[in-house]
């Protein structure tokens, strides 16, 4: 059963239920106070005839007479015995069994008696309590004066009928009711459901792959807000889909790229070593030369080893930071660099005591890294300027060939290198920067890279705002 459906059926029954208590209360509510008129005339009656008989019963027919010609049906009994009816039928199995009491029947001796025990002060208790029965289309009344007691029955058929017309009206008028509030019930139902089916139809689209489906806007009620957040939710899976795929992608790529980069100095290892293994080289000379070959393309894929294991430990998290004097660590690098390359000119403009929570051992690998691909801009000479001030920012500037704009995101992304030529004295293998990258991010800084072709390139670091001097 759906959800508009159940709707429909609970709300429909719900509003049955209450049209029918409702119809139900007025019909006895109208019952009721006609039967509480009629029974407020006949005790009327009642007193009439008991304040009458105070003055004797001779006169019992006459009285008799007048209620008669008024349509009041009334019996009269002295001391237990009929004296007077003028009912149309006999109606005393009725009267012994639901309206008399053991007090109606006795005589004056009798209750007298009956007083005398409860010692009471008046010759005896009057007992004017009405005693009301209802049998068919007739209502029964009863009070006892002394000895006399008066029964009065009316007939009440007009009201049972009006009774019987008013819930034979209310069950029509129920049915056409019914069958209104079950039409306009329907359409309702469909309305409200209608952006429910909206929603389920897109749902659906979602599940068969189509992430880009949106919910049109449903209004600003609990259902639309549900569907605003149904679409920031497809929103923030394109996003995560798409970076999913685009690690995917260089992950591919990564991996399509190691295996060429490390292709080439195997094919270099195993032909050399080969050759010098099957004697194809006498010359002396030439197997040194050879074996130095062997030796630079095994340093090289060493060093590519060493590159993957810093990046993989960034991603680990492997990291320990320590509150340092970013000033003084960067004055030793630079005078280390000074001894490490000796035909490199180095300037440096350094703020004293700059503190940053920061591994010694990732700033200077990440110092170096950016050094050596400054010295790689420049065919000779080679000139690296290092900077920080006191907002700690880092710059490390070189003034050579620069890098082309399209190629500014490219560089970011590992082994990817400016020169395509084999000679890594000027390509480099591509991780140095992506390694710097992750370095920075781990400690919550930006890197932006400022470059033209032939004017230099200017790597920025901003550190500042996430630390405590």
């Amino acid at each position: 059963m759906g959800f508009g459906q159940k709707i429909f059926l609970m709300s429909f029954t719900l509003i049955i239920i209450a049209i029918n208590l409702i119809g139900i209360n007025m019909i006895n509510y109208t019952y009721q106070s006609n039967i509480e008129k009629e029974t407020d005339k006949n005790m009327i009656q009642i007193n009439n005839i008991i304040n009458e008989l105070e003055y004797g019963i001779n006169n019992l027919s006459g009285i008799g007479n007048i209620y008669l010609k008024n349509n009041v049906n009334i019996e009269i009994y002295n001391e237990g015995r009929r004296v007077y009816t003028n009912f149309k039928e006999d109606y005393s199995k009725i009267l012994e069994e639901k309206i008399f009491t053991k007090e109606d029947k006795m005589s004056y001796d009798e209750l007298q008696e009956k007083y005398d025990q409860y010692e009471q002060e008046k010759e005896f208790e009057t007992d004017e309590t009405i005693t009301t029965y209802i049998e068919g289309n007739k209502l029964f009344m009863r009070m006892r004066k002394y000895t006399n007691v008066v029964v009065v029955m009316s007939d009440i058929s007009k009201i049972n009928n009006m009774k019987k017309e008013q819930i034979d009206y209310f069950i029509k008028l129920s049915l056409a009711c019914s069958l209104t509030i079950a039409f306009l019930l329907s359409i309702s139902v469909s309305f409200l459901t209608r952006k429910i089916k909206i929603l389920n139809q897109t749902v659906k689209e979602v599940e068969k792959g189509n992430y880009t489906a949106k919910v049109k806007k449903l209004g600003n009620d609990e259902i639309g807000n549900v569907g605003k957040s149904f679409n920031k939710m497809t929103k923030a899976l394109q996003r995560n889909i798409s970076e999913i795929e685009k690690v995917s992608e260089n992950r591919k790529r990564f991996i399509g790229n190691l295996t060429h980069e490390i292709r080439t100095p195997l094919t270099s290892i195993v032909g050399y070593s080969s050759l010098i293994k099957n004697r194809k080289v006498a010359d002396e000379k030439v197997v040194l030369e050879y074996s130095k070959r062997i030796y630079d393309e095994g340093r090289y894929i060493e060093e590519i080893s060493q590159k993957l294991m810093d990046l993989m430990l960034l991603e680990n998290g492997s990291i320990t930071k320590d509150t340092i004097n970013l000033s003084e660590e960067l004055n030793k690098i630079i005078e280390d660099m000074q001894t490490t390359f000796p035909y490199v000119l180095f300037q440096k403009e350094i703020e004293k005591d700059i503190y940053v929570n920061f591994d010694k051992t990732l700033l200077k690998t990440l110092i170096i890294n950016l050094t050596k691909n400054a010295i790689n801009a420049y065919e000779n000479n080679p000139i690296v300027r290092i900077e920080l001030d006191r907002t700690k920012v880092i710059k490390v500037i070189d003034y050579g060939k620069g890098i082309k704009q399209d190629d500014l995101e490219k560089i970011k992304e590992p082994f990817y290198t400016l020169s395509k030529d084999r000679n890594r004295k000027f390509s480099g293998m591509g991780l140095g920067l992506p390694l710097c990258i992750q370095i920075v991010e781990m400690q919550e800084g930006i890197l932006e890279i400022e470059s033209k072709e032939n004017e230099g390139t200017k790597i920025i670091i901003k550190l500042g705002d996430n630390y405590e001097t």
